[in-house]
């Protein structure tokens, strides 16, 4: 009888521990919430995606009902503008067809909740890639043209150089065919617009070749910085993508040290030899325990950052293909810890002024938790 007591007793502790590890209000699941879950509010609906007709029934209901009605993908983009308290959420992820592919125009249209993983599949085995993207294909295309997304690209400009056209459900219930030439004023606002000139419904994409490119890895001062990016990088017509790691190790180093990391175009090796598309991501479940550990414990940001370093330099002279630089890890970064939440904060500095800023950033930010990169 004792050992039952205990038993119950110790179901009942579990009970309300987990009650209160999960009462706040970004666990609630009568609530909604995007990917920083700082906001949770109650929405009238969420409504997936399903036919185009559909949509124009629902713009005009809810106009005609006076409702607000946003539009979500993969909800990373903060700021609230994905949801809206009492309105109507068009969840766009599963309206994600791919279209049409001209792989001799290098032209496809694709709805507008696909992925970009869903893109790269489709133009892999045409030897096409994408212009420009965020480091990650887990986002849809309608959220990255909304924002007007740009990634670690150095040739090819944001998003909206890449994008021709695009269909637009307008809050009249009304399809518009928007291009550069065609409702022109309306494509500079739509694309980075966040979803407040209408729903998009299909984007028709220039693309490129899918290339071969070999990895470099310097070490670089931040100091130095500015010099080596026009010299090395924008300098090099052979440099394709580029992306840059500031060390947040207190010490010596702090907001001084750097690592490039440099995709120059690889004209000896062959494409198809490196062109098959990874699956799954490998290596998540340590990536995550050593990710975690750097974002609780001081000891465990020098040694993880040790470990990035070991990394950056067993890159150095690896071939990878286009698509797949495109496609860079993204589920050891994930984090569902109830309460909080990891953000992705970005900075637009002039060139010239970024040693200075790090210089400031290191002295207000030295017991601060930073994942940086450039």
């Amino acid at each position: 009888m004792v050992k039952k007591g205990a038993i119950l007793l110790l179901l009942a502790m579990l009970c309300i521990w987990s009650y209160w590890r999960t009462s706040g209000s970004d666990q609630d699941p009568y609530l909604i919430t995007d990917y920083s879950r700082l906001h949770p509010v109650k929405v009238e609906r969420i409504v997936s995606g399903e036919e185009e007709q559909q949509l124009v029934k629902l713009l005009q209901e809810a106009k005609k009902h006076n409702m607000t009605v946003s539009i979500a993908g993969q909800r990373h983009s903060q700021g609230g503008h994905t949801y809206y308290k009492d309105g109507i959420v068009i969840d766009m992820t599963s309206y994600n067809r791919i279209l049409e592919i001209r792989p001799e125009a290098k032209k496809m249209t694709v709805q507008a909740g696909a992925t970009w993983a869903d893109v790269q599949r489709a133009i892999n085995p045409y030897g096409l890639s994408v212009k420009s993207m965020q480091s990650q294909n887990i986002f849809t295309v309608g959220g990255s043209i909304s924002v007007n997304a740009h990634g670690r690209e150095l040739r090819n400009g944001t998003l909206m150089e890449s994008v021709e056209s695009f269909r637009l459900l307008t809050a009249e219930g009304e399809i518009r065919e928007v291009s550069r030439t065609n409702d022109a004023e309306l494509f500079s606002l739509a694309l980075g617009g966040y979803g407040l000139f209408g729903v998009i419904l299909d984007v028709t994409l220039t693309l490129t070749d899918d290339e071969l490119y070999r990895l470099t890895t310097d070490q670089v001062l931040v100091k130095d910085y500015p010099a080596y990016f026009r010299k090395d990088i924008l300098g090099d017509s052979s440099m394709r993508m580029h992306l840059s790691r500031i060390s947040l190790i207190p010490g010596e180093g702090y907001f001084q040290d750097m690592y490039a990391i440099n995709y120059a175009l690889d004209s000896e090796g062959d494409l198809s030899d490196y062109n098959h598309l990874a699956v799954r991501e490998q290596g998540v479940l340590p990536a995550k325990i050593l990710f975690n550990l750097n974002r609780e414990f001081p000891w465990a940001k020098d040694w993880f950052w040790q470990l990035q370093q070991r990394y950056f330099e067993s890159q150095d002279g690896q071939r990878i293909s286009r698509n797949n630089a495109m496609a860079s890890p993204s589920a050891f970064m994930e984090y569902h810890q109830p309460g909080s939440n990891d953000l992705l904060q970005e900075y637009f500095i002039p060139m010239d002024e970024f040693p200075a800023l790090c210089k400031r950033w290191g002295r207000l930010y030295l017991n601060r938790n930073w994942i940086c990169s450039i």
